[in-house]
């Protein structure tokens, strides 16, 4: 028997994401917010050479340059019946490359390896291409990419505009009511040896069009989430960056008001 385990929890939702977009969507992003969430996750430095994406990998000639390739791994470990290892060959690396543009996967590989001596390196020559973006979609990823820049230009002047609408973050102990943009989860740096170890972090935009990151108050921390309306008290204190963003500080007689979580 075996047991599969991805390398770390992004390779495994990387995975998940691109084969689904690769089985369902014809391999294309199903949206702009999409696109950029899963570039974000794709390393800069994952623009690999074309000599080495031919001679390290075995990546067929039309998928070598002006993509994007990320790689995912994972482990598999054989098990005997009683449940000890097999010997050195009872664990392998699994790997799989993705080849990406600015519409979506354009090809998905995967990676076969050559063991010995308890190492294991990439065997450029069993590399296997599982699909491939046809050539009469290309008409179609283009297509995607203008719909989604011209999107995109009108999202970042709706946001210029928010911000000069927006009042300036107040100076001292205010009010804060408005809706939550994001949680997140930090480090606690600041605790003592009893306090726990990581700390929630909140963006709210005020209804006045400012925006705060505080703390999440202990009266709504089992309760806030994106897209959830919550009024507080907190000083404030306006960035130095931007007038209409603030830092809150000791948040107190937090409250959730309307308003729907996002799952």
């Amino acid at each position: 028997m075996s047991n599969f385990k991805w390398t770390s929890e992004q390779d495994g939702d990387l995975y998940r994401s691109l084969s689904s977009l690769v089985k369902h969507n014809g391999g294309f992003f199903k949206s702009l917010g999409q696109a950029r969430y899963l570039s974000k996750a794709v390393d800069e430095e994952d623009f690999r050479s074309p000599k080495l994406l031919k001679d390290g990998f075995g990546l067929h000639d039309a998928h070598l340059r002006g993509y994007r390739t990320v790689i995912v791994k994972a482990h598999v470990i054989w098990a005997s019946a009683n449940g000890g290892y097999v010997g050195r060959r009872s664990y392998r690396t699994a790997s799989w490359m993705f080849i990406l543009d600015d519409a979506g996967v354009v090809a998905k590989y995967k990676l076969h390896r050559t063991h010995q001596e308890g190492s294991s390196q990439i065997n450029p020559q069993r590399t296997e291409l599982l699909w491939s973006r046809p050539e009469d979609q290309q008409t179609t990823a283009d297509n995607l990419v203008k719909t989604w820049a011209l999107e995109a230009a009108q999202k970042q002047r709706e946001k210029v505009a928010a911000h000069d609408a927006a009042d300036v973050v107040p100076t001292g102990r205010v009010t804060v009511t408005g809706m939550v943009l994001s949680v997140k989860e930090k480090p606690n740096y600041y605790g003592g040896y009893n306090s726990p170890q990581t700390v929630f972090k909140m963006l709210i935009q005020d209804d006045r069009g400012f925006k705060v990151w505080t703390s999440v108050p202990s009266q709504i921390v089992n309760d806030v989430a994106r897209n959830v309306r919550v009024r507080f008290d907190a000083k404030l204190t306006p960035s130095t960056d931007d007038p209409k963003f603030g830092f809150g500080n000791r948040p107190t007689k937090a409250e959730i008001l309307d308003g729907t979580a996002e799952a």
